[in-house]
């Protein structure tokens, strides 16, 4: 696992990770599991040599890292899945997107971002922050398209009025 140190470069002994909700001080859920079944205490404690135990959580957290008597060595926010944009990431509120990044949106569906600080938008609701992106498919006969799909063959465009459409 993780190993924290101190200021002077010595194991952390006993440290304590306080889990927040990303932007807040309201405290988020971690657990020992990655099925998030077995919940950890928050703040987690820190072994003898400053090793953290497994800690899994959804989405982002903001960390508080603190030493055995209380006193804060540091914070990060956020934390977690990666804190990046780009090209089809799950969009996430608290992320900020530029330009021309492509996210999941909630609703599934594929969204390119049309302006840049682009936080806090939900790309389904939010059609003067985000574009919805339709994908043209190059015919294959072997690919099922859903209704709704768009394909290329021979020149000529064609859209699938049904779902599960082979032909």
């Amino acid at each position: 696992g993780v190993t924290y140190l101190d200021n002077n470069g010595e194991p952390l002994s006993g440290g304590l990770l306080y889990f927040y909700e990303t932007g807040t001080t309201t405290a988020k859920d971690t657990y020992s599991d990655s099925a998030e079944t077995i919940a950890n205490t928050n703040p987690v404690v820190l072994d003898a040599a400053g090793r953290q135990p497994d800690i899994f959580f959804s989405g982002y957290a903001k960390v508080v890292i603190k030493d055995a008597d209380g006193v804060q060595v540091d914070a990060a926010d956020p934390v977690g899945e990666a804190a990046v944009s780009g090209a089809f990431t799950t969009w996430v509120v608290t992320t900020e997107y530029n330009l021309g990044d492509t996210v999941t949106g909630p609703d599934g569906n594929y969204y390119v971002s049309i302006t840049s600080g682009n936080i806090g938008n939900n790309p389904s609701i939010s059609p003067t922050q985000w574009q919805r992106e339709q994908f043209v498919y190059t015919y294959n006969a072997n690919f099922s398209y859903s209704a709704g799909d768009i394909c290329i063959s021979n020149n000529v465009l064609y859209a699938s009025l049904v779902g599960t459409n082979l032909a």
